[in-house]
């Protein structure tokens, strides 16, 4: 057989690899993207050949394309958001705008109609001064 050194070192590298595929199995259920990378690189540092190992490269193949896929969706909710929020603020600063325009013509009427007010005052009293005057 083998000397005890080197069976000791069979024994440590079968450990290894059985832990290696233990690690995918788990890791391919869980859909764990991250852990997933990282024990197929230790996998393949051993040159592990196994159908779990395709597998596993296959599946962090399609959790990538889903992330992907995921923080695209997410980005174009974050555009719509800040687009509805910009027109929500247009909509807004467009009631205020005519607010202030009702507000100035309201404004003005009350200033005409107090002119106007003014005027007849001043119209009445020159008739009554006009009246006071002899005629003749």
């Amino acid at each position: 057989g083998l000397p005890s050194s080197e069976s000791e070192d069979c024994k440590a590298v079968l450990r290894r690899l059985k832990g290696i595929i233990h690690n995918l199995e788990t890791f391919v259920q869980a859909r764990n993207l991250a852990k997933l990378v990282q024990t197929l690189a230790a996998a393949r540092s051993t040159g592990l050949q196994d159908e779990l190992v395709h597998q596993a490269e296959a599946l962090v193949i399609q959790l990538r394309a889903e992330e992907a896929e995921e923080e695209r969706r997410r980005e174009e909710e974050r555009r719509k958001r800040e687009e509805e929020e910009r027109l929500r603020r247009l909509e807004e600063e467009r009631r205020r705008q005519r607010e202030r325009e009702e507000e100035e013509r309201r404004r003005l009427a009350a200033l005409a109609a107090k002119q106007a007010d003014n005027k007849r005052v001043q119209a009445l009293d020159f008739e009554a001064l006009l009246r006071q005057i002899p005629a003749g």
